[in-house]
């Protein structure tokens, strides 16, 4: 375990409220205080979809964007319906206009930029000592749970089970497996955290 925050952290009310008492005692002091960064999602408004497509072509599309084409006015419920959904009606806003420059000219939108704040998050830092992407079979993806913290050696001799490496790596993942996993896992004091 490691007390920098800059390292890899769990916070207190999410993976952490299912450990035992006895690990967050014996790491009561690795836990810090942070201010979490704020969300923000965008809602662009354009006159036309040709610049709606001129605008995905270069920028992409992205979860934290709804393009639009209207106006403000007439988008009114729409925009409302949205706010609702992504839970904004209480986030700050901002609204600002930008242009756009392609081959073909410049165009303006409109964007209305939501802030969502959290509160601070107590968080338990951590150090990594083991890795492995993906050679698990379809099973373990059923039987464990995606970012979820487990805390016994036995889920992780449990998840050795699994192992389903490919063939030009089979001996090579299966030996990181125990040394990285298993042989390192102490009891009370380590982690195992899959995630996808």
């Amino acid at each position: 375990m490691s007390g920098d925050p800059t390292k890899i952290s769990f916070a207190l009310d999410e993976g952490l409220a299912d450990a035992p008492a006895a690990f967050m005692e014996k790491y009561q002091h690795l836990l810090v205080r942070m201010a979490v960064p704020p969300d923000i999602f965008s809602i662009c408004i354009f006159a036309g979809e040709q610049q709606v497509h001129v605008f995905e072509k270069l920028f992409g599309k992205h979860d934290d964007c709804r393009l639009l084409t209207g106006t403000m006015e007439s988008l009114a419920p729409v925009i409302c319906q949205i706010e609702k959904e992504k839970q904004l009606t209480d986030a700050k806003q901002t609204i600002m206009d930008g242009n756009v420059n392609d081959d073909t000219g410049t165009f303006s939108y409109r964007m209305i930029q939501y802030r969502t704040v959290y509160p601070d998050q107590q968080l338990l830092c951590f150090e990594q000592h083991g890795y492995q992407r993906k050679q698990m079979n379809v099973r373990f993806y059923e039987d464990f749970t995606n970012d979820k913290l487990y805390f016994s050696q036995a889920d992780v001799l449990r998840a050795f089970e699994y192992l389903a490496p490919w063939k030009e790596a089979g001996k090579e993942t299966v030996r990181n497996f125990q040394q990285n996993f298993i042989d390192n896992f102490e009891e009370g004091t380590s982690v195992f955290f899959p995630g996808w």
